[in-house]
Parts: structure tokens; C-alpha cells; sequence
């Protein structure tokens, strides 16, 4: 499982894990600074943090949920259990992981994204006055800005629209 040095972050038990949606295995996950390490009957899977990104929950049967992932690009994992445990894991995840998901275009949502649009969503919009909030420097909190409006999330004056009003519900801040 995890190497030296690794720090473990967290571990799950009770989870299937599918590539197919159809084929499904019995899984534990831990999750470390580096990888997320799932650990079937054939053994240890590692997933390098860097190649996963989180698109959504989905609702299964029953009290189930189902965790869309993908690794790479364009491959897509699925982890599925009980509800409270499939979305207990994607807050976790979310902390380090960035979420992909059609509305969110091209934009990876790294910690300091999610901060910046987390002051947007409660009116703070200057730079000058989210700095302070998000302990970034002027400079990346600028580049934010303008790449959110570029990609429509917010307007040139900060305003949220409502796709950035939309992710900030999948992004968890509703």
C-alpha cells in the first residue's frame, strides 16, 4: 500500500469499486497525501492524486450513491456505498482533489479557486478585500478572477452568475 513517505489522510471501508459501471468489486480506500490507494481482492490499486479529478455523485439504488471519478482525461472509476459514507468521501476528497464536471468547462477547482469563489458567492469581490480571506497573494486571486470570467462563473465585476451560483452547489457551499 503506501509507501514511506506517504501520510495516510484517511481511510473507507465498505465500497465497491467499477471501471464499467457494470463489473463491480468489494474495496477499501485510503487516501494519503499522494495517491489514493484502493485495495480489492487482486490488492492494492494506486491512483496518483495529480491523474484524479471528482465529477459527481449520482444516486443508485436504494440508500446507495455512486462516486464518478476520472483518472486521466477521459477514463472514468466509480466507487459506490451506502450514501452518507459516498458523500462523507467526496467532501474528503474535495479538499484536495479538483472537480470536474460539465459546468465547470475547463476550470480545475484547486483549494485557492474554491476560496476565492466561496467570497465571491458572499459579496466579497475586490481583490484587495479576498486576500485577507484566502491568504493568497493579489496576483493569483487576479488570475482567478479573470479566468472565472472567462469561463462565465462570474461577471468583470464579480458579481456571480448563475453557472457560478450552479457550481458553487456542486462545489458543496450551498
Amino acid at each position: 500500500m503506501k509507501t514511506a513517505e506517504e501520510k495516510l489522510l484517511f481511510k473507507v471501508n465498505d465500497l465497491y469499486f467499477s471501471i464499467n459501471y457494470k463489473e463491480w468489486k468489494k474495496c477499501i480506500l485510503a487516501s494519503t497525501d499522494l495517491n489514493v490507494w484502493l485495495r480489492t481482492q487482486e490488492g492494492w490499486i494506486k491512483f496518483p492524486n495529480d491523474k484524479l479529478s471528482i465529477q459527481e455523485v449520482k444516486k443508485a439504488s436504494g440508500d446507495s450513491s455512486v462516486l464518478i471519478m476520472y483518472i486521466g482525461d477521459k477514463n472514468k472509476a466509480f466507487l459506490g456505498g451506502k450514501q452518507p459514507i459516498i458523500y462523507s468521501l467526496y467532501n474528503a476528497l474535495m479538499s484536495f482533489l479538483p472537480t470536474k464536471g460539465d459546468s465547470l468547462g475547463a476550470i480545475k477547482f484547486t483549494d485557492s479557486k474554491r476560496l476565492v469563489l466561496r467570497a465571491l458567492y458572499q459579496g466579497v469581490r475586490r481583490p484587495e478585500n479576498i486576500m485577507p480571506l484566502v491568504k493568497r497573494e493579489y496576483d493569483e486571486i487576479v488570475e482567478i478572477l479573470r479566468e472565472f470570467e472567462r469561463e462565465g462563473i462570474c461577471t468583470k465585476a464579480g458579481i456571480l452568475t448563475e453557472k457560478g451560483r450552479l457550481i458553487m452547489m456542486e462545489e458543496g457551499y450551498k
